[in-house]
């Protein structure tokens, strides 16, 4: 069966075109307006087109059972101006299809075609094109916006007949159903959901039938294909951030019944909890038909009500989530009412694992390389690196590796608390132990942490008097609480973490030797962030896409002028930085590309950047590239004042002579451009 009229192969100047039109009109006048209506028996010896164009004559049928009037001008039916606007808004297909649709004017600009978008419903929403066409069309059929162009509104047609064939097709003159659409030529192509293959919308190009053509059909096709690839490419990016919000809200809200719902109420995600709470209460009609209640009510960006069900009561909050300004599901919580559920405390429990660890930067994945084999013993390791590195998600991601996954994970920032107050927050006390002490005592992190994890973040700002009873802790593996004077037996994995040079404080003896061996089984050294630039828009992209979930907008992206400022800027806070950098930039985001002007101040600052001052004789790697913007930056902060500037690289005034050297940069224009 085919889908195009013979008769576009034909020279539209050939009058093998106007003898079909006549011919289709003399078959439409005896079967449609006469009434002779046994079509199936003897129209292929009327028209022999039709051989390949059964459903041509099975959609004259169907609309002989909608009672179309073949009499009619058109479509019939148009909807109210605010109807149409609500339908333009909630249509994501709508706004991914408008850039095709103005590169489809652009390409048709001299072919006197009208270019027709219409919603799964044939409702068109939008008409451009020629303008003397789209006046025309508009005027003779009621091509406008609005209208309903499904067979039962305008009979056979390009777009409606589409939309029942889910094929492309293209309707010729008096091969149309209604009388009024016989001097057009229509070419329409369905836009199908990528992944279950439902209809979302048509693309129709139309044309005088005397100017019929195969270009119509083929840029239809291309139109609405291009479409679909955008649509897969769309929901990768969505769904991905789907999944983001629910694994937040999972967490978050671990003991209620967590979902995330498409707007036609269908489960996208469900926890453990809410699948049970759907086995118990999905099938109820007062729970469907509430549901549906609030899941079309107006609000504007969350709501909560209550669920009476039998015997029991459930607060519910229900919470829009868009995508590119675009409403595109609902985020439910559910708990009782008589015990709202707290938010999960993470103390005891690891929230990252190595699947959450974002990077492929070589320095980068030789640490998660080491961090792996290192979970899989049972030995003290030693995470090092500046501050903002992620040495607490790298231990995070160690325990849940481990044997010990199931048991506590437990963190302490040793520079955090009073020394006064550290011994005791470690190992605990007895009642009585000292004034104001709880007279039923305290466990300490160490009898918290028994059977699994102890993170001793800053280990390096430990007291030394307190590092002598670490290091006992840890040979013996077992604790004394303040006061107490039996030793309290302990099975305890020390992960430690610190941004000091520890063999520096040995030789200031300020940390002990034995102790640095003892925590030092593995040491993983974390690059800075200047030290895997590579992973800078990976790392963006993933905290970008995170607080526009957490908004409930976007999606966000960075233009190529704010991603060089990012990959020109030294990050002296690290992953940290960047993560505060993405979210400034989504609160100040003034459309859905993110530029430099919605940077923080000082990652637009390019007037000392290396890439101007280098010679273009000198090619250096990212990690010179950002070791050298670093050396500029630092410079910058103290006014070329090499002795402060020294301090804070922790290097001495030659090597930074050296390294300008090395780095192809000339100290006078340097120091002038700086100053």
């Amino acid at each position: 069966m085919s889908m195009v009229p013979s008769y576009v192969y034909q020279d539209s100047q050939n009058r093998g075109v106007y003898h079909a039109k006549e011919r289709l009109l003399r078959v439409w006048e005896e079967y449609l307006y006469r009434g002779n209506r046994d079509i199936q028996q003897d129209i292929h010896h009327v028209h022999p087109e039709f051989v390949e164009r059964d459903f041509i004559i099975d959609s004259w049928q169907r609309c002989l059972q909608y009672d179309v009037k073949p009499t009619d001008a058109g479509s019939i039916k148009n909807l109210p101006d605010d109807m149409l606007e609500e339908l333009r808004k909630m249509d994501p297909t709508f706004q991914m299809a408008l850039p095709i649709i103005r590169d489809l004017k652009r390409e048709l600009q001299n072919t006197r075609h009208a270019i027709l978008y219409c919603n799964r419903e044939g409702v068109v929403l939008e008409v451009t094109g020629d303008p003397e066409v789209v006046r025309l069309i508009g005027s003779t059929v009621n091509v406008t916006p609005g209208a309903v162009w499904s067979e039962p509104y305008a009979g056979t047609n390009a777009i409606g007949t589409s939309m029942v064939l889910k094929k492309p097709v293209q309707v010729f003159a008096a091969e149309h159903f209604t009388m009024g659409c016989h001097m057009w030529a229509c070419a329409s192509t369905p836009i199908l959901d990528p992944f279950t293959g439902d209809l979302l919308a048509v693309l129709n190009l139309s044309t005088l039938a005397e100017q019929i053509n195969l270009q119509s059909m083929m840029m239809s096709v291309w139109g609405a294909k291009t479409i679909e690839q955008r649509l897969a490419m769309e929901y990768y990016q969505a769904k991905e951030m789907l999944q983001h919000v629910f694994m937040e809200s999972t967490l978050k809200w671990k003991q209620s019944s967590v979902f995330l719902l498409d707007l036609h109420g269908k489960v996208l995600f469900a926890n453990d909890k809410g699948v049970e709470f759907l086995k118990k209460y999905a099938v109820l009609e007062q729970f469907q038909r509430q549901v549906q209640q609030y899941q079309h009510a107006e609000f504007t960006s969350e709501i909560n009500f209550e669920l009476d069900l039998p015997g029991e009561r459930y607060e519910v909050q229900m919470k829009k989530i868009s995508w590119r300004n675009q409403d595109i599901a609902r985020q439910v919580i559910v708990h009782r009412k008589e015990r709202p559920a707290p938010q999960l405390s993470t103390k005891n429990h690891t929230k990252y694992s190595f699947q959450s660890l974002i990077g492929h930067s070589p320095a980068f994945l030789k640490c998660v390389q080491l961090a792996k084999k290192a979970a899989t013993s049972d030995a003290n390791i030693l995470i090092t690196g500046e501050s903002g590195t992620g040495k607490e998600l790298i231990a995070h991601a160690i325990h849940h590796a481990s044997q010990r996954s199931g048991k506590p994970f437990i963190a302490i920032n040793c520079a955090a608390i009073p020394k006064e107050l550290l011994a005791s927050e470690l190992f605990g006390y007895v009642g009585g132990a000292f004034t104001g002490a709880n007279p039923k005592g305290s466990k300490g992190k160490f009898q918290l942490a028994d059977g699994g994890t102890l993170f001793l973040d800053e280990v390096g700002d430990m007291p030394m008097d307190l590092q002598v009873q670490l290091l006992r802790a840890i040979q013996e593996q077992e604790i004394m609480p303040i006061g107490g004077h039996e030793p309290i037996p302990i099975d305890v994995r020390i992960i430690a973490a610190t941004n000091k040079n520890l063999e520096h404080e040995i030789r200031e003896g300020r940390f002990r030797e034995d102790l640095y061996y003892r925590i030092k089984v593995f040491e993983i050294a974390l690059p800075a962030l200047r030290e895997r630039a590579e992973d800078i828009p990976l790392l963006s992209r993933h905290f970008l896409n995170k607080f526009a979930a957490q908004k409930g907008c976007g999606p966000y992206e960075l233009s190529e002028e704010a991603l060089e400022c990012l990959q020109n800027y030294h990050w002296p806070g690290n992953i940290r930085q960047l993560q505060n950098a993405m979210e400034y930039a989504v609160t100040m985001a003034e459309g859905e590309r993110i530029t430099p002007d919605e940077l923080p101040a000082e990652m637009r600052r390019l007037e000392y950047s290396v890439r101007s001052i280098r010679s273009p004789a000198v090619s250096l790697s990212p990690v010179e590239q950002a070791e050298a913007r670093w050396i500029c930056d630092v410079l910058a902060k103290h006014r070329f004042d090499l002795g402060a500037a020294a301090r804070e690289l922790n290097m001495n005034r030659s090597s930074i002579y050296r390294k300008i050297k090395k780095y192809g940069m000339d100290i006078r224009e340097l120091k002038k451009s700086l100053v």
